[in-house]
């Protein structure tokens, strides 16, 4: 699986050995080997819990109403990015564990393309809904990444809905927020285990809910219905294209905390660990 899931790039023209090294390779192979962490962290409210790499935290802006039932929800979203570890081929499976939710903390576990240096842009916020980015990340593809349009697809964890964009700077961005998928299900204030399974093989992710293997959250066919259609907040322009997933990716996920740790506890993070392939998918 290994070998599969690190195909080495090469050189287009076969008279020419200019494509990746065999050392950069196998520096590719022990990061396959090696446990994630959150590499990029972006926004300035989200943090490592006690200086742990592969858990992260989130808080509203000082001074915000620790009140749940108040009108104004003052947090907003950041994320966490797994830069170091590149997904480019075959299967690859991660769990997300979530606390705080009953904090009113929302979660958007999932995978991104590959992208450096966000972290130090000195960005207030950073999530799918910022539109004004997404010019700029798509100045961020290369080949690598494939033919697809999907380059942030995340798992919404109050909804159990699907969302994803296309950065498409040229025209309206496709962001299918609220896409609902056949076994969705959400987790709302249960704190859990949310697993993903990219499958770069078919063009697929395949989520879980604490081991239980809920359904096929994106894949080609998945046709978009989305549970907000008057939401102004997200543009769409969906189109039935290239809405599969190849290229490269990297687990990733955004943090909102509306309410201050300490009304209901200080637990609120979420934590990535690298997983085995489920049985079903070997």
């Amino acid at each position: 699986s290994e070998k599969k899931a690190l195909p080495r790039y090469l050189c287009p023209n076969p008279c020419c050995d200019c494509g990746e090294s065999w050392i950069g390779l196998l520096r590719e192979l022990e990061l396959l080997r090696s446990p994630l962490t959150f590499d990029q962290l972006i926004g300035d409210r989200v943090e490592h819990v006690d200086g742990d790499l592969a858990c992260i935290t989130s808080s509203p802006p000082p001074g915000s109403s620790c009140n749940p039932f108040e009108d104004e929800w003052p947090g907003y979203p950041n994320t966490a990015i797994c830069s170091d570890h590149v997904m480019r081929s075959g299967k690859h499976y991660a769990t997300f564990s979530m606390k705080g939710c009953r904090n009113f903390c929302y979660y958007w576990p999932g995978i991104i393309r590959p992208i450096q240096g966000w972290d130090k842009l000195g960005l207030e916020v950073f999530g799918m809904g910022d539109v004004s980015a997404h010019e700029y990340l798509q100045a961020e593809r290369t080949e690598r990444w494939g033919d697809s349009d999907v380059h942030w697809c995340t798992f919404d964890q109050w909804q159990g809905s699907c969302n994803w964009t296309d950065w498409n700077a040229e025209s309206q961005s496709t962001i299918g927020d609220g896409i609902q998928w056949s076994g969705m299900e959400a987790f709302e204030f249960d704190d859990g285990e949310l697993g993903l399974l990219l499958d770069l093989d078919s063009g697929t992710l395949t989520a879980y809910k604490n081991g239980r293997r809920l359904g096929i959250m994106k894949d080609v066919s998945r046709v978009v219905k989305s549970t907000f259609s008057s939401s102004a907040y997200f543009l769409r322009t969906i189109s039935p294209i290239r809405q599969g997933l190849s290229g490269e990716y990297c687990w990733t996920t955004s943090i909102m905390a509306h309410f201050n740790p300490g009304y209901f506890g200080n637990e609120q993070s979420i934590r990535i660990t690298r997983g085995k392939l489920p049985l079903a998918s070997t």
